[in-house]
């Protein structure tokens, strides 16, 4: 019995794993300082199969950029066809548009990585989604935040 926790355990381990670290991602990043993290092994898309959350929610300017920081929790890198890390928004979960791409590299697990995104001029509540896509299976990996698009630096009460 042991022998089987322990193959699974691996098989855990070398899969690729994601972290949105901001804006927040949806639920907890328990553990996100160490390989392996079961708080970034999401593969249900479109949002790791975490429920949306209005009332925990960033804030973004509309026409401004905003900085997108996510983690490579494990590395997952396919030499022979790279992946990338793609980041989307959309009104809702059925709705997302991809807005850029980070293309993967051999880098450790671990690695921050960073896209620069301009926040459209679309008030209101929105859902940022980063996939890793590694090329390799199992290929996609997913993180969702609950985001607020204002018109200026105020978010509105309530």
């Amino acid at each position: 019995m042991m022998k089987i926790v322990i193959l699974a355990a691996l098989i855990c381990i070398c899969s690729g794993h994601l972290c949105l670290v901001s804006p927040a991602q949806r639920g907890t990043a328990n553990g996100i300082n160490a390989a392996g993290a079961q708080d970034c092994y999401l593969i249900t898309p479109p949002c790791g199969g975490r429920a949306q959350n209005l009332t925990s929610t960033t804030g973004l300017l509309a026409g401004k950029n905003f900085v997108v920081t996510f983690q490579k929790n494990i590395d997952h890198f396919n030499s022979a066809a790279p992946g990338y890390f793609s980041v989307s928004l959309g009104a809702d979960e059925t709705s997302l548009k991809e807005l850029t791409r980070v293309p993967d590299t051999s880098d450790p697990s671990l690695t921050l990585y960073s896209a620069t995104i301009a926040v459209p001029r679309t008030p209101g509540n929105q859902v940022l989604q980063v996939s890793y896509v590694t090329n390799k299976t199992p290929p996609l990996f997913n993180q969702c935040s609950d985001v607020i698009i204002v018109e200026n630096d105020v978010l509105p009460v309530g």
